[in-house]
């Protein structure tokens, strides 16, 4: 069976550990290089990504980046919402996107937990999943989601919704490692055809993830995240 995978952040882990992994070397699509909350893609999806953008002055607060932050996307990656270039390349990855889901496919969302509350997370992933069966009635989908600090890389649980949750233990800040690390939920995914079967669930509890990748440069990286906390 062939399989789409496609990136719905929450930030640019999931592409990168594929890229490396060597299961998708393709053009961008829209979550793949920001940080974003889950809101923030229903919102996308409902509103045809009038309010992806972030707010159009750049956020002085992080100083490493140049940071243009809003209520459910920032971008880290010196991608000025002002600058026509910029805007031309993301409507071309909306485009993508779209075009993506039109067409009759076996998508993997993969979802890279970026909050310390990773239950909340899962809570909106649930309604995500209702939106994407009721919006795109054409593909046959599943949503990866991946809570991050865990001491073992391996699958936990189907959460209902054709949600399954993993364990990953990465070291993102080597973003290099990034393949290799989340290596074994594709291996996973190789030997277990989720579109034909649930796997059992595994006995393991998840350790409260870190809220290194909820911060840059010390604040959070996106403006409506106080629920998260």
């Amino acid at each position: 069976m062939k399989y789409e995978f496609i990136s719905i952040g929450g930030w640019c882990g999931p592409k990168l550990a594929m890229y490396q992994a060597k299961i998708l070397d393709e053009e961008n699509l829209p979550f793949d290089y920001i940080r974003s909350t889950v809101r923030g893609i229903i919102d996308s999806i409902e509103n045809n990504f009038s309010n992806y953008f972030p707010d159009p002055e750049m956020d002085k607060r992080f100083y490493s980046y140049k940071s243009f932050i809003g209520k459910h996307t920032g971008f880290f990656h010196n991608e000025n919402p002002n600058d026509t270039q910029v805007i031309e390349s993301i409507n071309r990855k909306i485009a993508r996107w779209h075009s993506k889901l039109e067409l009759k496919s076996n998508i993997f969302f993969i979802r890279y937990c970026i909050t310390p509350n990773y239950k909340t997370e899962l809570e909106e992933l649930h309604e995500l999943s209702k939106l994407l069966k009721t919006k795109y009635t054409s593909i046959n989908f599943r949503i990866l989601f991946l809570v991050p600090d865990q001491p073992k890389t391996e699958y936990y649980k189907y959460d209902g919704d054709y949600i399954f949750v993993f364990a990953v233990n990465d070291k993102s800040y080597d973003n290099n490692n990034l393949g290799y690390e989340v290596a074994p939920l594709f291996n996973f995914i190789k030997e277990n055809d989720l579109f034909e079967r649930i796997p059992e669930m595994n006995s393991i509890e998840l350790v409260t993830p870190t809220s290194r990748l909820f911060y840059v440069d010390g604040h959070p990286c996106i403006n409506d995240f106080s629920k998260y906390i």
